[in-house]
């Protein structure tokens, strides 16, 4: 089943690895509960109709604090319970493409020995 594209996220395909490119919604507060769960059900959604065995989750259209990378921890528990999720599929997960402020605060949260980070999505996707 193809997977129509979310507010959130852009889909493409490399092979096996299903590349997820973070969209800016300016507008979007994620601090608003009907926001972040949006983008919980779009995520998981899609986790659950393809059931992807690699995964890359580019930040590179993110660069603002208060956009969707930055959005507090909210959002970066939806990208653990995601991943929680899809490891029933043995699932892997990169991320890539983040500038430098969105990469420290993850670095920070320890997400980075959760989720590996790479400078962009083809170095994200030979680390498969």
């Amino acid at each position: 089943m193809t997977y129509v594209d979310s507010s959130f996220f852009l889909i493409s395909w490399a092979g096996d690895v299903a590349i997820l490119k973070l969209i800016d919604r300016p507008h979007y507060k994620m601090s608003d509960i009907e926001v972040l769960e949006a983008f919980r059900q779009d995520l998981i959604s899609f986790l659950d109709q393809e059931k992807p065995a690699k995964i890359v989750v580019d930040f590179s259209q993110l660069w603002r604090i208060g956009c969707l990378s930055l959005g507090g921890a909210a959002v970066k528990g939806v990208l653990i319970a995601a991943k929680r999720r899809s490891e029933r599929t043995a699932s892997q997960w990169k991320f890539c493409g983040m500038s430098a402020p969105v990469r420290q605060c993850y670095e920070l949260s320890r997400l980075d020995s959760i989720f590996p980070m790479y400078g962009s999505t083809a170095d994200a996707l030979a680390a498969f």
